[in-house]
């Protein structure tokens, strides 16, 4: 009766349902593994289920209920002191509340969940997250410290050498000028981002956030027809 079996497979009936695009019936069984596995106090696997329970909501951008789980899951791994959990559910629930233009909430939790990263993260996941961290250090207008994530995003994409690294680097450098107001260099690099988007496949959100701040920032300085397109 103290067995997580039944907990772990619904877990991974949950992953399996998802991937095959039954989202009612994956969350459906990821509630059972939540029950199941709270019943046999088995907080390793609980902190998986409620992971991969806030990611089928983040993935609908239903984003109130993917911070709500993403919390439950970083409550148990600040339980198990699991530095690898705790940057994961952290940085998570940062986006989370980052695509809910909470930005105080947002860059809270990713300068916590950056902090926690280990030696083994892995670095690509470090620099995504770098990404979101740096556009809300910019929206709360905290220009030095972003001024300083921004280069640490400039190494590593020097070091990855890719489409998408370059991609958005212009971007947070559009968004940083953006918001300091200067608003041709916005123009610029904001421009260089969505040509990019081109060459590089992107989510449709990330297109989304790039094209609306072009057209914000070609308002600013008059350029109206242009604005209205973007």
């Amino acid at each position: 009766k103290k067995c997580p079996f039944f907990g772990i497979a619904y877990w991974q009936s949950g992953i399996v349902e998802h991937s095959a695009g039954n989202i009612d019936i994956s969350r459906k069984n990821y509630w059972t593994s939540v029950h199941l596995l709270t019943a046999v106090g088995d907080d390793h696997n609980l902190y998986r289920t409620y992971f991969w329970l806030a990611r089928s909501y983040d993935n609908n951008s239903d984003y109130d209920s993917a911070a709500h789980y993403y919390f439950k899951a970083l409550m148990l791994a600040e339980k198990s002191n699991e530095s690898f959990k705790i940057f994961n559910a952290a940085c998570e629930l940062g986006e989370a509340f980052l695509d809910m233009r909470n930005f105080p909430k947002a860059y809270q939790y990713l300068d916590y969940g950056l902090k926690n990263k280990t030696a083994s993260a892995n670095r690509f996941d470090v620099w995504s997250k770098l990404n979101s961290y740096t556009i809300s250090l910019s929206l709360l207008h905290y220009f030095t410290r972003a001024d300083s994530a921004i280069r640490e995003f400039e190494i590593l994409a020097k070091q990855f050498n890719n489409g998408w690294g370059w991609l958005n680097l212009d971007k947070l450098k559009g968004i940083q000028e953006y918001e300091k107001q200067n608003y041709p260099d916005a123009l610029k690099y904001l421009s260089d981002a969505y040509r990019k988007t081109n060459q590089v496949t992107i989510s449709k959100p990330d297109l989304k956030f790039i094209a609306f701040n072009l057209g914000k920032a070609e308002f600013k300085l008059e350029k109206y027809d242009s604005a209205i397109v973007h």
